[in-house]
């Protein structure tokens, strides 16, 4: 069994995924299911889970800076910096209004390598729209590390890729598909749902 099936597990077992109709996001879409990664922050073991596979992604790899995207993955930029012990900025996706009045927060110079580091992967339009606010600050952006990939690669991961832009991801949709088919009796979800999870991040009109 793989760190992503563990994960994925965990996070059913422990409630980050809510199955029905809910609004999933501030553009009032409806989902057939929730995916609520913000909660790792309250399960020390799915955030050190997180941690440990953030730091082998970054492995080997060269960069000034990991930055979090505002609000969603700052805990977790947190958390990762220190382990790494690695300098971290972060991107606001509000404008501040008052102070100097910075996309990116923290002390960097023109040129500086990042990665990005978010939750989660939708929609591609406004993970691109995160990526070009901060290249619009002078750095520059090697990737996006998510955590959960919910849509298929042609909506997201292939549109970065062909941009140049590297791509990471800890799980995708088709895996918490697969570990609901495999296990949904012990976890407590409806078979069905693994089905339902699999079309969703296949439907390209969203």
């Amino acid at each position: 069994m793989d760190g992503s099936e563990l994960f994925i597990q965990e996070a059913i077992r422990n409630k980050l995924f809510s199955f029905g109709e809910v609004t999933a996001s501030k553009f009032q879409d409806k989902a057939v299911y929730y995916a609520d990664m913000r909660a790792i922050y309250t399960y020390p073991t799915l955030l050190n889970m997180t941690v440990d596979w953030c730091s082998a992604v970054l492995a080997g790899k060269s960069y000034d800076f990991i930055c979090g995207v505002e609000t969603a993955s700052l805990p977790l930029v947190g958390a990762l910096a220190f382990k790494l012990q690695q300098p971290a900025l972060y991107l606001r996706t509000k404008a501040k209004g008052y102070g100097l009045d910075k996309w990116l927060e923290g002390h960097f110079q023109p040129g500086d390598s990042i990665y990005l580091l978010d939750d989660l992967s939708v929609r591609a339009y406004e993970s691109m729209e995160f990526i070009r606010r901060a290249e619009g600050e002078g750095v520059r952006v090697k990737g996006l590390i998510v955590l959960y990939e919910k849509m298929h690669a042609s909506l997201g991961r292939d549109i970065f890729v062909q941009d140049g832009y590297e791509y990471e991801s800890m799980f995708s949709y088709l895996d918490v598909a697969r570990v609901i088919a495999k296990d949904h009796a012990e976890l407590g979800v409806a078979p069905e749902m693994a089905a339902v999870v699999q079309r969703f991040g296949e439907d390209v009109s969203h």
